[in-house]
């Protein structure tokens, strides 16, 4: 059973109703909490019951007490923004495996996002949820996650943007994050050889013109003089 989902073993084993699960996912998505902690906010179950429910469900281990040295010296194995999101503890390594703590190890966006930042296997374990927190608190404390860089981000904070490389100038749409990008109008060609001797060609002809204006100017007055003469 460990390929299903939380939602669907919590009907399956009618520990919660439709209805509860329905209350429960709606106030997650409010909160934007994961399921798990939002059933023990909402006391539809308590820790210990979630914990031993989880176990016996799943098949994976409880891990009682958590091991607060052996997270502590693992700890750079998982980024603490990301053990912070997750609520997510590192305990233990096996081979290429990384244990970690949880106290919901059927969450598959977790594990995936736990595998890519570390490389490893992940092997979830359960953790009644106070422990875990007291744990995370102490190995992950939230001073730490604001003194680190954060990745770069899509839409207008990609990576040319980081580097100050002009692309494109970004429009959002009202009512959507979807961001509408427009080219920079177009820089102008350097004119190639051919543009220059034209150019030069044109040059020299107006200057000739003015220098035949000047010599006609000069007969001009040349022609009134000898008249008067």
């Amino acid at each position: 059973m460990n390929s299903e989902s939380l939602e669907h073993l919590l009907v399956e084993t009618r520990t919660l109703s439709p209805m509860q699960l329905a209350v429960a996912q709606r106030d997650a998505e409010v909160r934007k909490k994961r399921l798990a902690p939002t059933l023990i906010d909402l006391g539809l179950l308590n820790e210990a019951r979630l914990a031993e429910w989880m176990a016996k469900t799943t098949g994976f281990p409880l891990v009682d007490p958590l091991p607060a040295e052996e997270a502590g010296a693992l700890a750079s194995r998982v980024p603490a923004a990301l053990a912070r999101e997750y609520e997510v503890v590192p305990i233990a390594m096996d081979g290429d495996e990384l244990i970690v703590a949880t106290i919901d190890p059927l969450d598959r966006r977790a594990l995936d996002a736990l595998h890519i930042a570390t490389g490893m296997k992940i092997r979830p374990v359960i953790a009644r949820y106070s422990d875990l927190v007291q744990v995370l608190d102490a190995v992950y404390p939230k001073d730490r996650i604001s003194a680190e860089p954060a990745p770069f981000e899509f839409g207008s904070e990609t990576l040319l943007f980081s580097h100050r490389q002009p692309f494109a100038v970004g429009d959002e749409s009202p009512g959507s994050r979807t961001q509408i990008f427009t080219p920079r109008p177009d820089v102008p060609a350097e004119p190639s050889q051919l543009d220059r001797i034209e150019h030069q060609v044109a040059s020299l002809a107006k200057a000739i013109d003015k220098l035949e204006r000047k010599l006609d100017a000069i007969d001009a007055v040349l022609s009134r003089v000898l008249h008067r003469e």
